[in-house]
C-alpha cells in the first residue's frame, strides 16, 4: 500500500534530496568494489562496530552512527574521494542525514503496520490518521527549533540550535508528507469501499 522511499522522494525539499544523494553515492561507492568493502570492514573491526558491512542506499540510519561517519570518512580519505569526503565534514549535511535517517525509520514503521496477516482497512486508516497527527506536531514543534521528535537529529545538535535554512527544509519536508499521507488514506479508503 505504502512504499516509503517512493513516497520520501516525491516529497523531499532539493538541499535533503541533495543530502540522500550523497549518501547514496558513499554506499554505492563502498559497495561498489571488494577492495572499498575490505577497506570499510577493517576499522569496523578494529573498532570493534557492531556492523562491518553497509547495506545498499536504504540504510542510511547506519551511516548517521557516530561511530560509522568516521569508518566511512577512513575509506573516503583513503580512497582519496574528496567531494564525498567533505560532506561529512559539513556540519548541516551531518544533522540532514540524521534527519533523514530518523524520518526513514519512522516511515519504515508506519510500512510494516501496514502489512500482515491481521492488517485491515480499520488498522490501515488509524495508522495513517495517527501518521498524519504525528507529522502535523513534529511540523509545528520543528517550526520552534524543538527537534525532540529526532532522536539522531537531536543527538546531533546536543546543545545547538538548528540552523533556519534546515529548520524550513524538515518543515516543509514533514507538510508534504503529511499532503502525500492524505492522499493515500483518501485512496486506500475508496479502494475498499
Amino acid at each position: 500500500m505504502i512504499h516509503r522511499e517512493t513516497l520520501d522522494s516525491k516529497t523531499v525539499p532539493k538541499n535533503l534530496h541533495d543530502a540522500m544523494a550523497v549518501v547514496i553515492n558513499i554506499v554505492n561507492y563502498v559497495k561498489g568494489s571488494a577492495l572499498n568493502t575490505r577497506l570499510f570492514r577493517e576499522p569496523c573491526r578494529d573498532m570493534d562496530a557492531n556492523h562491518t558491512d553497509l547495506l545498499f542506499h536504504t540504510q542510511v540510519r547506519w551511516l548517521s552512527k557516530g561511530n560509522m561517519r568516521e569508518e566511512i570518512k577512513l575509506v573516503l580519505s583513503y580512497s582519496n574521494k574528496v567531494d564525498l569526503l567533505s560532506a561529512f565534514n559539513r556540519e548541516v549535511f551531518v544533522a540532514q542525514m540524521a534527519y533523514l535517517a530518523d524520518i526513514f525509520e519512522t516511515l519504515n514503521e508506519l510500512n510494516k503496520k501496514l502489512q500482515g496477516q491481521r492488517s485491515n482497512v480499520i488498522v490501515h486508516t488509524d495508522s495513517i490518521n495517527a501518521f498524519m497527527a504525528k507529522l502535523q506536531l513534529w511540523g509545528k514543534q520543528m517550526k520552534k527549533g524543538n527537534t525532540a521528535f529526532f532522536q539522531r537529529l537531536s543527538d546531533i545538535l546536543v546543545e545547538k540550535d538548528i540552523k533556519d535554512p534546515l529548520k524550513e527544509e524538515i518543515f516543509t519536508h514533514l507538510d508534504h508528507l503529511g499532503t502525500s499521507s492524505s492522499d493515500i488514506s483518501l485512496v486506500s479508503t475508496l479502494k475498499t469501499t
